[in-house]
């Protein structure tokens, strides 16, 4: 298995191979298929967690984990140097939403 910045390579036609471990995974009814467990932990991937498959140019299949949450973001930007109130918020909300609108 050829893994770069997070992402498993998977090729149709051929066996997918890591450390000399052949895996296969069956494809249900419903098209659902389930990951070999050394692909879920080489991704450290759980129960829940989504995963983006793109095709590439070659035929190969990328699976890239969709990883992080909007928790995740908490804190990134700084304090503003004045609270502002509810009211102020709202205002600023509301024009940028009409200059948002005017734009189209």
């Amino acid at each position: 298995m050829d893994t770069e910045h997070g992402r498993v390579y998977l090729t149709f036609g051929k066996d997918v191979v890591e450390e000399g471990i052949e895996m296969e995974a069956t494809i249900t009814s419903k098209g659902q298929v389930t990951l070999p467990k050394p692909i879920r932990d080489r991704l450290d991937l759980k129960a829940g967690d989504r995963i983006a498959f793109s095709m590439e140019d070659d035929g190969r299949l990328m699976v890239t984990p969709i990883t992080g949450s909007v928790m995740d973001l908490a804190g990134m930007l700084p304090r503003p140097a004045v609270p502002l109130s509810q009211e102020e918020m709202d205002e600023a909300i509301a024009g940028g939403a009409v200059r948002r609108a005017l734009r189209r």
